[in-house]
Parts: structure tokens; sequence; C-alpha cells
């Protein structure tokens, strides 16, 4: 069903000139003398950068599809999306940070400056470290942290490449480095990704 989907979504945007992207399948582009339109699909949720061109897509994905119009993207897949008047898109998930620090009793922790402390060496548990926690708590924790790591947050990735490791026998040591990467965050939950008006996604 969803390569039916796709196939029929790709020759209804193609009657439009929209091409995937060599990127992203899931992100269509459609250049002409006007510029660039980006529309980017995940499941059965679309959402587009061009103002006049939605009324076509809609009218030429209704035609294949039964479609609802949600009106202008402020959240999409968990991500904030917030414009600038000079054409910047950016993309946060502060809400969702803010989510995980009430979740992890943490909403009124000290931020941190860095995602792990400089230097820190992490071990697995049993090199000096012998206090183990529960590891469907640290997982969860890391999962979660990892959805902003490949979403919206690449500042935390090494740490969590790191701290990703140590889920089938996690330590106290270990769940206090995670903690502090939710702590950094906390201190920088504003941040996210800023895609401006030049430049050219290929």
């Amino acid at each position: 069903a969803p390569r039916c989907w796709y196939v029929k979504l790709v020759a209804a945007l193609d009657k439009l000139g929209f091409k995937p992207s060599q990127a992203d399948p899931a992100l269509f582009i459609k250049k002409d003398e006007n510029g660039i339109v980006y529309l980017l699909v995940h499941v059965d949720d679309i959402v587009t950068t061009s103002v006049e061109l939605i009324k076509k897509v809609k009218a030429a994905v209704g035609e294949a599809f039964k479609i609802r119009d949600l009106g202008e993207a402020k959240v999409f897949l968990g991500m904030e999306i917030s414009r600038g008047e000079n054409g910047e898109v950016k993309l946060s998930q502060q809400r969702y940070i803010e989510e995980l620090l009430q979740r992890h009793q943490l909403a009124d922790a000290k931020p941190r400056s860095t995602p792990l402390p400089p230097g820190s060496k992490v071990l697995p548990a049993g090199d000096g470290e012998t206090e183990l926690v529960d590891s469907t708590e640290y997982r969860t924790l890391i999962g979660e942290l990892n959805y902003l790591a490949t979403s919206t947050r690449l500042d935390i990735a090494q740490a969590m490449s790191v701290l990703a490791r140590f889920m089938g026998k996690p330590s106290k040591t270990h769940m206090g480095l995670a903690l502090g990467v939710l702590r950094y965050l906390a201190g920088t939950k504003e941040l996210g990704l800023r895609f401006g008006g030049a430049g050219e996604i290929k």
C-alpha cells in the first residue's frame, strides 16, 4: 500500500512539473521561470513552500486522493515551523524539549553549557562503575534524545552516539550523562535549523 500511494503521488505531482529530489525521494522540487518550489511528503502529510502553487497542488493531488487542507504549517512531525520576513524558515523543537524536561523532573534544573562535560571518559559498566540503572528507562531517554539529534539538534549527535553504546547495561554514570544532555538542551531549547532564502537544494 505505501508503494502504491507513492507511485500515484509521483504521477500526480509529475503532471505539475515536480520531480523527486536526488537527496530524498520524499522531497519534490519544481523549477520554472517563477523560481523554485519545494514540496515535502511524510506518509500522507504534504508541506509546500509556495502559496501560489498550493491550489494547483491541492487540485492535482485531490484528483487522485481525498485531501484536507490544514492551513499554513506551524508544526510538522513535532517540529515547530517559524518564518521570517526575509523568507527564512526555522525548524525547532522547543515544546518537545520542555516536555522532556518535565517528564524527567528537570524543568527547574540548572542548564549545562556543553552536551557532555569536557574531557569526560565514558566507560562500560564494570570498568570502575558497578551501580546499574533500569535499562528500559535509559533506552527511553536515549531514544527521546536521539529523535532530537536526528531532527533539529545536530549539536547533540556526538554525545548521543557515545551514550547509545551503553543501552544494554547502563550505569548510574551513563544515566547522569544522558540527563546532562537534557540539561544542556534546557539552556539551548530555542536553537534549531535555519533555512535562508539563498542557496539551492538538489
